[in-house]
């Protein structure tokens, strides 16, 4: 999302120069965001499992409060900006509780591998959305235009984190293949 949602916005606002509303920032801050409420899902979910409920109140609560805090000194100081700068600390806060939590319990048995490769695949989205940002000019155009680049470009950002993840994680990778294969061959009843 973050890495096409700058042309999507250069194209619905072409023409209108009332305002600049293109800003980088906004395509980052949202990815920052996304990324960190889509790392908390898989812990979430072991915590979730384990009918450990109350104690992930401490960590969303505390999270809600400090998006709610900061996006109003963020909105006060940076504008859109800050809002969304608030809603990335509260899911940064609300990842790290679970993360550290899971790994306490006993869920996550390399955390310092899972660390490496959230920091490797969040590195990754950054440098697709900055270089996105350079050569925004040739992906704008028509709507139809940006629905391919948007594929594509979720195709090639898919397939760059695959193969990165599996020089990292191999073994891990080759199970979810075997798994996916073994899905893929059953035949419905």
């Amino acid at each position: 999302m973050g890495s096409v949602i700058v042309d999507f916005i250069h194209l619905y606002t072409h023409g209108v120069n009332d305002v600049n509303y293109i800003v980088p920032a906004v395509a980052l801050l949202f990815y920052s965001q996304y990324f960190f409420m889509i790392c908390n899902k898989p812990f979430g979910l072991l915590l979730n499992l384990e009918k450990n409920f109350k104690e992930q109140n401490f960590q969303c609560v505390l999270g809600a409060v400090l998006n709610l805090a900061c996006s109003i000194a963020g909105m006060i100081i940076w504008g859109i900006d800050g809002i969304i700068l608030g809603s990335v600390i509260g899911a940064a806060t609300i990842m790290v509780f679970n993360f550290m939590k899971c790994t306490r319990i006993g869920h996550i048995h390399k955390p310092a591998l899972i660390c490496a490769l959230m920091i490797v695949n969040y590195i990754i989205g950054l440098v697709c959305i900055m270089g996105r940002l350079y050569l925004q000019e040739l992906f704008s155009g028509t709507y139809a235009m940006w629905i391919l680049n948007s594929v594509i470009n979720f195709l090639g950002i898919g397939l760059v984190v695959t193969l990165i993840d599996a020089f990292i994680i191999r073994k891990d990778l080759r199970n979810v293949w075997g798994l996916l294969r073994s899905f893929l061959r059953r035949r419905p009843d």
